[in-house]
C-alpha cells in the first residue's frame, strides 16, 4: 500500500473492524436488516440503494426521502468496536498546524453566516454536541462565547478539555443531562450523521436552548450528485454515517423538533478525482482521491486514466456550478432557530 497518511491508516484500521463485527455476528444482524423501517418515519417502504464493502446497506424511505444505514447498530455495539481502533492518530491530525488550519476556516466560515441570527442575551451559552477534540468550542470561546462540549469517546474529551479549559461533558448526547433554557447557540457539525435517533435528540436540544436561539447542523448530504453517481464507490462507511439526510428529510427532523428552519442549502464540491476514481473503480482499481475537502483512502493501485491538471480544474468548475445550483454539493447546512 502506497501514500496511506496517518489519517488513511485510521480509516482502513476501522473499516477492517467492522469487517470482522459483520462477519463474526452476520446471522443476527440480516435478520435486523430485514426488519427495519425508516428511523425518522418508521415507514417500511424502502429501497436499497447500495451495499457498502462491510457488508451493510444504505436504504432509501419512499416516504421522506431519507436514506440510512441498515441495520442501526447500538450504542454499545458501535464503542466495543471503536475500541479497537485508536483515535489518536485522529486526533493528532486534528491538532496538527494542518488540522487546526483546514478546521480554523470552516468554523470562520460557519460563525459568519450564523452570527446575525444570534439573540441578544449576555453571557452567550453555546453549546458544541460531538465536539471531538474541541476546534469548535476553542474558536467560539476566542469569539465571546462560553461554551461547552459533549463527547462520546473519552480520549477526544480528555483532548478538549485540555485544549480549551472548558466543561466538555461525557458520553452520548442521549445520555447526559442539559440544563433547559441556557444555550444561546448549539452545532452539531457533522455529527448528526452518527446518532441512532436524531428527533428526540434535537427535541432535548430544543427544550436545552433560550428563545431565539440558534441551530447549526452540518451533515453529508444524501443529494450529493457525486454520491448520486458512484453509489457504493462512493467510498461511504454505513456504520460511520448512519444517516444520509437529503434536504428534505433534514428539514422534516428539525421541524419535528418545534425548531424554525432558517436556511438550508448544499455547500462543497466533489472532487474530479472522484468522477475519475468511479471510473477506474468499474475496472476494478482504486486509488487514492480528494473528496469535500478531505483525503479518502482505499487500497492503492494504477488508475485507469489520468487527466491533466487544467482539464480537471475547468470540469471541476463546471460541476461547482451545477452542484451549487442544483444544492446537490457533499455538504448540507442548517440554520434553525427556538
Amino acid at each position: 500500500m502506497k501514500n496511506v497518511t496517518s489519517w488513511g491508516e485510521s480509516i482502513i484500521k476501522e473499516i477492517e473492524s467492522f469487517q470482522r463485527f459483520f462477519a463474526n455476528n452476520k446471522e443476527s444482524l440480516q435478520a435486523r436488516m430485514l426488519n427495519a423501517s425508516c428511523p425518522l418515519c418508521n415507514s417500511y417502504e424502502l429501497e436499497d440503494f447500495f451495499t457498502c464493502e462491510d457488508g451493510f446497506k444504505y436504504q432509501m424511505c419512499h416516504c421522506c426521502s431519507h436514506v440510512f444505514a441498515n441495520p442501526i447498530l447500538t450504542l454499545q455495539e458501535r464503542k466495543s468496536i471503536f475500541d479497537e481502533i485508536t483515535p489518536q492518530i485522529v486526533i493528532d491530525y486534528c491538532m496538527s498546524e494542518e488540522g487546526k488550519k483546514r478546521d480554523s476556516e470552516r468554523f470562520a466560515h460557519y460563525f459568519r453566516i450564523v452570527q446575525h441570527h444570534l439573540p441578544r442575551v449576555n453571557p452567550k451559552h453555546a453549546l458544541d454536541v460531538g465536539c471531538g477534540t474541541g476546534g469548535f468550542i476553542h474558536f467560539l470561546n476566542n469569539r465571546g462565547l462560553i461554551c461547552e462540549g459533549v463527547e462520546f469517546f473519552e480520549q477526544f474529551r480528555q483532548c478538549a478539555k485540555q485544549y480549551t479549559g472548558c466543561n466538555v461533558l461525557a458520553g452520548a448526547i442521549e445520555q447526559v443531562e442539559l440544563e433547559k433554557n441556557r444555550y444561546a447557540f448549539v452545532s452539531l457539525i457533522e455529527s448528526l450523521e452518527h446518532m441512532i435517533d436524531p428527533s428526540p435528540i434535537l427535541l432535548k436540544l430544543h427544550n436545552s436552548m433560550v428563545v431565539g436561539g440558534v441551530l447549526l447542523v452540518t451533515v453529508p448530504s444524501g443529494d450529493d450528485l457525486f454520491l448520486r453517481l458512484m453509489r457504493d464507490k462512493y467510498n461511504h462507511r454505513a456504520h460511520d454515517h448512519i444517516h444520509l439526510f437529503t434536504k428534505k428529510s433534514l428539514m422534516k427532523v428539525v421541524q419535528d423538533a418545534k425548531f424554525k428552519v432558517i436556511s438550508v442549502r448544499s455547500e462543497g464540491r466533489g472532487s474530479v478525482s472522484s468522477l475519475i476514481n468511479y471510473v477506474n473503480c468499474q475496472y476494478g482499481r482504486l486509488y487514492t482521491f480528494r473528496t469535500a475537502g478531505r483525503e479518502q483512502y482505499d487500497l492503492e493501485a494504477t488508475p485507469v486514466i489520468t487527466l491533466p491538471s487544467f482539464i480537471r480544474r475547468f470540469v471541476g468548475a463546471l460541476f461547482w456550478i451545477y452542484q451549487y445550483s442544483t444544492n446537490t454539493g457533499p455538504i448540507l447546512r442548517l440554520i434553525a432557530s427556538k
